[in-house]
């Protein structure tokens, strides 16, 4: 009897575990939902505006620069369906924006296995030249899937603002970390998705975690 209790315990414990691993993989969804930024609000009551019961939030809209290798126009539409990671490429890049360029290039790596990933760089001024070319080229940049974009001063000014919020309405935290430091997030339905500093490694690890993240909750749908 005693023998039949033992055998009897060891069975139970073994397939407890069993069962809840059984159970996890059946029915369990392991996730981490990001946060979208800027909800919208009406201008008059300063109220969040709501769909129903769900919370209506900015998308990317009136973005009008072009692509300064191609010529062709870059607009919103270039967003849709993509995972984009958007930042502002200053007239001189100089060391702190050299490194911000080589954590992008570990960004850009990830194109190799999530095709619908791009890195847009807004070119503060003018159009290509050899030495952007280079520096891209040092860093790995596809041109397909590294995008250098631009535009007269005006237009970039209000892509960096008012279109993609580089420099409105950010988070306290990014407040001061200078726009050519500033990394966004943009997933394929045009909502902003994170912000993030260049200069910090444990700021570009999160943000190429997130890109995974989206992925995955895209292939669950």
């Amino acid at each position: 009897m005693h023998k039949y209790r033992k055998a009897g315990l060891l069975i139970i414990l073994l397939a407890v575990p069993a069962f809840i691993f059984v159970f996890l993989k059946l029915f369990g969804i392991n996730h981490y939902d990001l946060p979208t930024f800027h909800p919208v609000r009406d201008p008059t009551t300063g109220e969040v505006a709501l769909n129903g019961s769900d919370t209506v939030y900015y998308t990317i809209n009136g973005l009008k620069l072009s692509d300064v290798r191609t010529g062709e126009a870059f607009t919103e539409a270039n967003l849709r369906g993509k995972f984009s990671v958007v930042h502002l490429l200053p007239a001189e890049c100089g060391d702190t924006c050299q490194k911000a360029l080589a954590q992008l290039s570990r960004v850009h790596d990830l194109t190799q296995t999530i095709p619908q990933l791009q890195v847009i760089s807004i070119k503060e001024t003018g159009n290509a030249t050899p030495e952007l070319d280079s520096l891209l080229k040092q860093n790995g940049a596809n041109p397909n899937s590294w995008i250098v974009v631009s535009g007269n001063p005006e237009e970039v000014s209000k892509a960096a603002g008012e279109v993609l919020r580089l420099n409105v309405n950010i988070p306290e935290g990014m407040q001061t970390i200078s726009l050519s430091n500033r990394l966004i997030l943009i997933d394929g339905n045009r909502y902003i998705r994170g912000y993030y500093d260049a200069r910090e490694i444990d700021e570009v690890d999160r943000l190429m975690a997130e890109i995974k993240v989206l992925e995955y909750s895209q292939s669950l749908k």
